[in-house]
């Protein structure tokens, strides 16, 4: 994958000279987005054993971003931009629509996803019918601290426990075992929620439907949760939510 980037990009030099003035952007969604982030780091890398046609060219464009879209966890520790004086104006930013299981897909977390797929929603200890039963809630907090401190517990659903857990306190919710993740997301994390209009009364975003959130989160965060819808996994989602968040960015609202 290096050399024929490598090769692309010394081409695109050769033809014109003048985009050494221009700025590098890698970019790619899911699969794509881990490779981008790979490339960006090989090239911004100081390493000596990183030497390569590649990291050669990083002096030829003015800057070097990174931007990702529902890419996966692809390193032990999480790949970030080096901080040093010339690459300060560098972004690299990796979106994840919440509820998008490939931000953290693993072996372990896609065998627990399927598990919990299989598994019986909660009924009410009053309920005993089917139809009673409701839908379980998209962002299912690891532990109680977690849902009070991270920004990814969005859903208020309470659904009551099985008549069968009789020690557990009224009201509580659901608990799943999410899997140790190995792997951690690269660059900056950046949260893209939908949050009916209705729970967002400071919202000024035109138009209907939800409103559209971008929060910073952690790679940690990120650990604690079950993400499992894969609509939100498709590049038309993040493309339309980016749209609307760059609108109001670029009217104020």
């Amino acid at each position: 994958m290096i050399k024929p980037v490598a090769a692309r990009l010394r081409h695109l030099l050769q033809e014109d000279p003048s985009r050494s003035r221009c700025s590098l952007l890698i970019t790619g969604h899911s699969a794509g987005g881990a490779i981008a982030a790979l490339l960006y780091s090989h090239m911004l890398s100081s390493s000596r054993g990183a030497d390569s046609d590649l990291r050669a060219l990083a002096g030829f464009f003015k800057r070097i971003h990174c931007i990702t879209f529902g890419s996966p966890p692809i390193s032990l520790l999480p790949l970030q931009k080096p901080q040093t004086p010339e690459l300060r104006k560098s972004l690299f930013l990796s979106f994840i629509n919440e509820g998008d299981p490939v931000s953290r897909a693993s072996i372990a977390y896609v065998q627990s996803l399927l598990n919990l797929y299989l598994t019986p929603p909660p009924m009410g200890a009053s309920s005993q019918s089917r139809s009673a039963q409701k839908p379980m809630p998209k962002s299912i907090l690891k532990n109680s601290k977690a849902a009070s401190s991270s920004t990814l517990a969005v859903n208020d659903y309470r659904p009551p426990l099985p008549s069968r857990s009789k020690s557990a306190p009224e009201g509580a919710s659901p608990r799943w075992k999410v899997p140790n993740a190995t792997l951690s997301n690269g660059g900056k994390l950046i949260l893209l929620r939908a949050v009916p209009r209705k729970m967002d009364y400071k919202s000024t975003q035109s138009g209907r439907g939800d409103v559209i959130q971008a929060r910073l989160v952690s790679d940690e965060q990120l650990r604690s949760v079950i993400f499992g819808e894969m609509v939100a996994h498709s590049m038309s989602t993040y493309l339309k939510r980016i749209n609307i968040l760059a609108t109001n960015a670029i009217t104020m609202r």
